[in-house]
C-alpha cells in the first residue's frame, strides 16, 4: 500500500483484501469467533 501512495505512477491497479477498517471491531469479532469455536469443543 506505501509503493501505491508514494508511486501511484507506477502501479495500474490496487487490489486489497483483508484490509482492516475498524481495528476494534475486529478484534471483537475475532475474539466472539474464537471462544465460540473453543466452547464448541
Amino acid at each position: 500500500m506505501q509503493a501505491a501512495l508514494r508511486r501511484p505512477d507506477l502501479f495500474h491497479a490496487y487490489v486489497g483484501m483483508g484490509q482492516v477498517i475498524n481495528t476494534r471491531e475486529n478484534e471483537r469479532l475475532s475474539f466472539e469467533h474464537g471462544l465460540e469455536q473453543a466452547n464448541k469443543r
